[in-house]
């Protein structure tokens, strides 16, 4: 066997790296230790069928590697019309040649694996299929084509999530034309929240980020907004990109999605986050460097000289602060100070107290244009961890928020407060089926608790080329001197070995961290 499926990808793809169908199926039953479930005979016979659909004459008197997009649109309005289902191999073949229509290649053997595996029944008990692929394989290309076999095969509305709203903008604009040709409607959810009915949750497949898809279903179901639709659309299928991401990571991290309004009187406490800033500030300013030490700095009290780490002196200044906070609150300020709070939102002050001191000190080591941005006289959340992108309507809790604005002179907004929220595993499983790609599902512990919370199986798919990565054994140097001398010691021993040609042809990789 070839490594794709038509003799135009023969020519597209084979340059002499590339893995045969045969050492696909040899390298993806290595991978995943011989599981049982994956039945490399299966899996050639059905490729060999896939192969056979595309070449064959089929229904249209004319081989499917010869059909048009208008040959496509009216092969799918037949299978709308009709209540019997295609056999999987029909449905993937027409999906190819729909791929070398709208995008100009076949898929590859090792992607056409990838689908077939996500399309084959699933174990007793399990509701989907994870699996991990390289990036650079094409994650994209796979999803689309396993979203319209899925969806003409079981008559399912998709939602596929990607781990930023740009790609799934980005998506949903550019597979358009692929879609189109099997008549199926696609969109995205993104752009916010909204009050009313978003149309796109009418369409057959729908892209979204996480946080999209869980800001619509807070605002439908907790406050009667019917922004899914009536009835509102079902949880059937779901394609999640960047499953690591999502599943792992944020669950990790307990990352929740979260709904907040104004609660009046809450412009009240703003005196109260000021004041904390200000001291903070005035506090600051006491402090001197130490000539003798300059990571330590100096804090005069009373004729006396602290020496101590900056961490250190702001820990103290947190703790005279709460304290200050609280003898004002109950009434036992020095001069007779007192903070003006209405009774209904006492208690909750005295609970704030600890929490607003928390995101004080945070708000002193956040980095602008790391951690957050400053866009339109507002501070903008990153997701620095994960995907790196701005979190527009996303605003921090616990006062964190306010401290950023005024670390940046910026106009304050009163703190809100949480009326409904949603974490990812309780998004994930509302859905029938669990779908997923990824870059990396991380150790066997990870996949253990991915098997175990979403029930799902999960598969290491093969790279489609042979790596030419060579991995040498690291060296280790103490300092840029020694780092260069070894630079130049292990050219010279490579050099000395005469192989001129291939020093030329595999270029050495060399990394120390914090140097460019």
């Amino acid at each position: 066997m070839g490594n794709s499926i038509g003799p135009e990808i023969e020519e597209q793809n084979e340059d002499g790296n590339s893995k045969s169908a045969e050492e696909l199926l040899e390298e993806l039953a290595h991978l995943n230790h011989n599981d049982e479930a994956i039945s490399s005979d299966s899996l050639a016979q059905m490729l060999g069928d896939v192969r056979a659909c595309i070449c064959l004459d089929g229904v249209r008197q004319h081989p499917i590697s010869k059909w048009t997009t208008e040959d496509i649109k009216s092969w799918a309005e037949d299978l709308k019309k009709q209540r019997q289902a295609r056999e999987l191999p029909e449905l993937l073949a027409v999906a190819c040649r729909a791929c070398m229509l709208a995008n100009g290649y076949y898929p590859r053997d090792a992607q056409l694996f990838s689908i077939l595996l996500m399309l084959s029944p699933t174990k007793a008990g399990l509701r989907g299929h994870l699996q991990q692929i390289a990036t650079g394989e094409g994650k994209t290309a796979i999803v689309a084509l396993f979203v319209v076999v899925k969806a003409l095969r079981d008559r399912v509305k998709i939602d596929v999530v990607t781990s930023s709203d740009a790609l799934a903008r980005r998506d949903a604009e550019s597979l358009k034309t692929f879609y189109g040709m099997f008549g199926l409607t696609v969109d995205h959810c993104t752009g916010g929240l909204s009050p009313h009915y978003k149309k796109c949750y009418a369409a057959d497949i729908l892209y979204g980020d996480i946080s999209s898809f869980q800001g619509d279903i807070l605002c439908h179901e907790f406050q009667s907004k019917n922004v899914r639709g009536t009835p509102p659309r079902p949880f059937e299928c779901i394609v999640i990109d960047e499953v690591d991401c999502m599943l792992v990571d944020e669950t990790m991290q307990e990352r929740i999605l979260m709904l907040s309004f104004h609660v009046p009187g809450m412009e009240y406490l703003e005196r109260i986050l000021t004041m904390c800033w200000s001291y903070f500030v005035q506090f600051c300013g006491t402090l001197k460097r130490d000539p003798e030490d300059e990571n330590k700095l100096i804090l005069c009290i009373e004729g006396k000289e602290y020496r101590a780490e900056a961490w250190q002196h702001y820990e103290y200044c947190v703790k005279d602060l709460e304290e200050q906070l609280t003898n004002m609150i109950n009434e036992k300020g020095k001069n007779g100070e007192l903070l003006v709070i209405p009774p209904h939102l006492r208690a909750f002050v005295h609970q704030q107290i600890p929490k607003w001191m928390v995101s004080l000190k945070s708000a002193v080591r956040m980095n602008e244009n790391c951690q957050y941005v400053i866009r339109k006289g507002d501070v903008v959340p990153v997701d620095y961890q994960n995907t790196g992108t701005q979190q527009r309507s996303t605003n921090w809790s616990d006062g964190l928020h306010q401290f950023l604005q005024l670390k940046h002179g910026l106009r304050m907004n009163p703190e809100t407060l949480v009326t409904s929220f949603i974490t990812n595993p309780g998004f994930i499983n509302r859905y029938e089926e669990i779908y997923g790609l990824s870059g990396t599902l991380g150790s066997k512990y990870e996949h253990s608790f991915l098997k175990e919370h979403y029930k799902v199986d999960i598969t290491l798919i093969p790279t489609y080329k042979h790596t030419q990565l060579e991995t040498m054994d690291p060296i280790i140097a103490n300092d840029l001197q020694s780092w260069i001398a070894e630079i130049c010691k292990n050219v010279m021993e490579i050099a000395d070995c005469g192989d001129f040609k291939a020093l030329a042809q595999k270029p050495i990789a060399l990394i120390r961290r914090g140097h460019c």
